[in-house]
């Protein structure tokens, strides 16, 4: 019932099904992992027994005495560990994939709705200006009408009570922007069909995602609409896009012959550097009719939001850790009783302080240097999941966590475990005596 409970909240609070059962089943494996690590750990205890002046020897013995104990301990610091380095990593990871997925010298500004006579002064005013541009792409707005003479259906507004035709087949409900064009765009990649020749007519390209959710393939017959005017297109080849180059892209682009007699735009990227922002708010003043896409304060709004996640991340980190110290201290307070009646033995049969203080740091550094590198592991796996099915990104595994997870892991544990009980093994005999009676 715990479990279930755990995983309902993790569904409802991130409101997805996927990432929730990938989180919760790595955990769940994480556990496993864990009893199993125990058994073989408290196993090898059994073998080696207590060797005298052996101090790991005498703590795997302690480990093993406290079996229950310290597998509650072993799955509490794993899975603290574990979400400690799952959110620095994946945080780390997004800004980084993300910010390597912008280009050097990447445009900055989208020009739209340049006219035919504003094309030629605009681009010999950027140019003498030094302010790269991408191609300049003639844009038709239209609609995909019919596949095979088979209509598709048209979003519907329940304001004006329009009904959806059930009939008729899914598709793109919207315009889309049409352009025409003899050459494959540089940020495209033809990976099926052959390109417009110089005899082609009536042809389009479409692009990869958009023949998956038109459920087309090629030499299929699309049928536009711009206006009252319609027109049909064989479908010859199929492109991926590379949408992360901030240059104009678009998910259908048709043979020159087909658009000629259609009135078009123009749309362009542009960078322009801070020292050309005066310059370039002059030329704008000069074509009112031409608008405007600032990408550069999207950008800054996504890395402001980045940070601002990270902010909270970095007190979600805080709070496990405080938990995972929290849970060492209940569970050295509750054996407390026993090592004390522990110590006293092992000094009554001429066990030396050094060899107890010893016994007593690699017990907890045992189990912190487990829990760390299982939790790295699975931490790793998780996140190459994470990655891959939730961000669309290539995903790779990170080694260095697997040496951090075991070093902090075993760091954290024994130092606090060990400062829990240090006032205790100072005591004498005669001390920890009257403490137990």
């Amino acid at each position: 019932m715990s479990a279930l409970t755990v995983f309902l909240l993790m569904w409802l609070f991130s409101n997805n099904i996927k990432i929730s059962a990938i989180l919760f089943l790595s955990t769940a494996f994480l556990i496993a992992v864990l009893f199993g690590l125990s058994k073989v750990i408290f196993g090898g205890g059994r073998k080696l027994g207590l060797s005298p002046g052996n101090s790991w020897s005498l703590a795997i013995a302690s480990i093993q005495k406290r079996a229950n104990v310290n597998a509650v301990q072993l799955i509490s610091f794993a899975l603290a560990i574990k979400l400690l380095l799952f959110l620095i990593v994946l945080k780390n990871d997004m800004i980084s994939d993300w910010q390597s997925q912008l280009p050097e010298n990447a445009p900055n500004s989208f020009l739209v709705n340049i006219t035919e006579q504003e094309l030629e002064p605009i681009t010999s005013f950027l140019a003498q200006n030094d302010m790269p541009t991408s191609d300049f792409y003639p844009v038709v707005r239209g609609r995909v009408n019919a596949v095979n003479g088979e209509l598709i259906a048209r979003e519907v507004s329940q304001e004006d009570n329009e009904k959806k035709d059930e009939e008729a087949r899914s598709g793109i409900g919207r315009e889309l922007n049409l352009t025409w064009r003899k050459d494959l765009p540089n940020q495209n990649e033809l990976i099926d069909g052959t390109w417009f020749s110089e005899g082609s007519v009536a042809e389009a390209s479409v692009e990869e995602s958009m023949l998956e959710r038109l459920d087309v393939k090629i030499g299929d017959t699309l049928t536009f609409l711009i206006g009252a005017q319609s027109f049909d297109a064989k479908i010859t080849s199929v492109r991926k896009v590379n949408w992360t180059t901030l240059k104009p892209n678009f998910f259908i682009i048709l043979s020159p012959d087909v658009l000629a007699s259609f009135p078009a735009t123009y749309i362009s990227s542009v960078n322009v550097k801070a020292e050309k922002k005066r310059e370039f708010n002059e030329l704008m003043r000069q074509y009112p009719t031409v608008n405007v896409i600032d990408v550069e304060s999207f950008i800054k709004q996504i890395r402001s939001t980045i940070e601002q996640v990270s902010l909270a991340i970095g007190f979600v980190l805080a709070i496990v850790v405080a938990c995972g110290a929290l849970v060492l201290i209940s569970q050295v307070q509750a054996s407390l009783g026993e090592r004390m009646q522990e110590i006293v033995i092992l000094r009554t049969l001429g066990a030396k302080g050094r060899l107890i203080k010893n016994a007593t740091l690699y017990e907890f550094l045992l189990l912190g240097v487990t829990a760390g590198l299982v939790a790295a592991i699975v931490s790793d796996i998780a996140l190459l999941i994470v990655q891959r099915q939730m961000f669309d990104l290539a995903g790779k595994f990170h080694p260095h966590i697997w040496v951090i997870g075991p070093a902090v892991g075993g760091l954290f544990v024994a130092c606090l475990g060990y400062l829990m009980i240090a006032r205790t093994m100072r005591k004498n005999t005669q001390g920890l005596l009257r403490s137990l009676a």
